[in-house]
């Protein structure tokens, strides 16, 4: 995206829209009175393009938050705990991955716990 502007790539052209432009389209999307299909033959865009014009009318409007607000919400989890709940997440976490790269992962907690191999699952 340049000077406002998204290009999109779909069948060898480019199509050049502004912000406003999009958003229109990410609200008929949203609404229902456009489809993924007939926007794409339109537009002259990717699905992938569809779907990212959806997704920022719906962040502009509030329905969804943005990817990086959503980390930043985890940081801020983490500054509200004590030493003591940071050193036993830590080691939580540090427990999983361990699991993890022997191949096992635990579901449940307690009496449920219950231990899963991932043979056959790629965990990278």
């Amino acid at each position: 995206m340049a000077n406002g502007k998204d290009d999109c790539r779909q069948g060898g052209f480019y199509m050049s829209t502004n912000k406003e432009e999009r958003l229109a389209v990410g609200k008929a999307l949203h609404d229902k009175s456009l489809s993924t299909v007939d926007c794409m033959r339109k537009y002259g865009i990717s699905p992938a393009c569809v779907a990212n014009w959806q997704r920022q009318y719906e962040v502009s409007v509030g329905l969804k938050s943005p990817k990086a607000k959503a980390q930043a919400d985890q940081s801020q989890e983490y500054s509200g705990m004590s030493k003591e709940q940071l050193l036993k997440e830590l080691m939580r976490k540090d427990i999983e991955n361990a699991r993890l790269k022997k191949g096992y992962a635990v579901r449940g907690g307690g009496t449920e716990k219950e231990f899963v191999s991932l043979s056959g699952k790629n965990t990278k």
